[in-house]
């Protein structure tokens, strides 16, 4: 039979365990089902993001708002005619579809996939194009931060209160005699 003291260290490590296991499968769960995860997601979001943030005053685009880049997608900014005002693109992307407005589209270069949408915004004196273009396999949402956060800091609180119990229980005890009671206190019984 094992000691109170391994029992004691068996069942909080059980324990500890099992709730570790519980947030990875919660995060997982999670991850899973989020939408805002996806490439083409993120891309729609952030293009009309940008489309929103638009502004021309005096005959001028004020661009303070905009977003070139933001969480994996490259944002353009062309003219109705297709000149190019502002923008970023990945390194060694070009990107040749016409201009074709609330479309995802996709585009391999270099043997890797890209998804393409395009957004025209009105101003009825001009207009906007903003294309934006993200990697089909891009991973860097919130949830894929939050998994991978999740993956490495869960493990390391597992070994440390798992190390800090064991520490603990297996720490000397005092000894249990009448130079360790208090006093004034009364002396155990013969069950004691």
């Amino acid at each position: 039979m094992l000691s109170l003291k391994m029992r004691m260290t068996l069942w909080f490590t059980l324990m500890v365990l099992l709730m570790a296991a519980m947030v990875l499968v919660f995060v997982l769960v999670i991850n899973a089902n989020a939408i805002t995860d996806d490439p083409a997601g993120r891309l729609v979001k952030e293009v009309l993001s940008n489309a929103d943030s638009v502004e021309f005053d005096h005959g001028r685009f004020e661009w303070d708002d905009l977003e070139a880049y933001k969480r994996g997608v490259y944002c353009n900014f062309y003219s109705s005619e297709g000149e190019l005002y502002l923008g970023a693109m990945p390194e060694g992307v070009t990107v040749d579809l016409p201009m074709e407005a609330n479309v995802i589209r996709s585009q391999t270069v270099d043997g890797q996939e890209y998804l393409v949408y395009d957004s025209y915004v009105d101003m009825e004196v001009t207009g906007l194009w903003i294309r934006g273009v993200v990697s089909a396999t891009d991973r860097s949402g919130l949830m894929h931060t939050i998994l991978i956060l999740t993956l490495s800091i869960v493990p390391g609180l597992l070994l440390i209160a798992v190390g800090g119990g064991g520490l603990i229980a297996w720490r000397p005890e005092p000894p249990a005699g009448p130079e360790t009671w208090a006093q004034g206190a009364e002396t155990p019984g013969p069950g004691f």
